[in-house]
């Protein structure tokens, strides 16, 4: 599969043709920004860990996401942004990578967190993560990360025990936006962990 990243969908999003077909509804790009559009489909429909697929309990999903930040995490996105983001830009973007053959990081994540078996042989055996760059990861992929801690797999008692995961990044450095914040992180660490 071809990959999609952020310049791809920026370039279609606007109307320019990339690996995806042109966005082709200047209404809405006057509404929501490439930036803002990409923001919310990797933030809250897809990397959030929700994979919404248009069932009744979509609303719900988007809702669930969305709570599950703090207000300063949400940077200001309501969960009707979210739902209009969904619908308005979403279901093309969806399409245009099912219909492609393409994917992106997202879809990477889940096709590995599928193959991942918490406890079972086949989970991989990795005893510590060291991680640069940790600004450009949605909550779905450090808690992909730190589920393949083997360390994990056990009951471990002693509540000071120190776990060998390094995440580094700088939030003023982010390759494309994903609302990264620290504080985010080390709630979901504490969640998985």
């Amino acid at each position: 599969f071809d990959r999609v990243d952020f310049a791809d969908f920026k370039s279609a999003y606007l109307g320019t043709p990339t690996l995806l077909g042109a966005f082709n509804d200047y209404g809405f790009r006057k509404q929501v920004s490439p930036e803002r559009a990409w923001y919310i489909i990797r933030q809250f429909i897809k990397g959030s860990g929700y994979e919404l697929d248009g069932s009744i309990d979509s609303e719900n999903e988007i809702s669930d996401a969305h709570a599950e930040l703090t207000e300063a995490d949400r940077q200001g996105v309501t969960p009707e942004d979210v739902k209009a983001v969904y619908v308005g830009v979403y279901k093309w973007y969806r399409n245009e990578l099912v219909s492609h053959g393409l994917c992106d990081d997202q879809d990477r994540v889940q096709a590995a967190r599928q193959g991942l078996s918490r406890d079972g042989e086949d989970s991989p055996k990795i005893s510590a993560i060291v991680c640069d760059e940790a600004q450009d990861f949605t909550p779905r992929e450090i808690r992909f990360l730190v589920r393949c801690c083997e360390l994990l797999r056990f009951q471990l008692q002693n509540e000071h025990m120190v776990i060998p995961i390094v995440l580094a990044g700088d939030s003023l450095q982010t390759l494309s936006p994903t609302g990264f914040r620290w504080r985010a992180v080390k709630a979901i660490l504490f969640e998985e962990i």
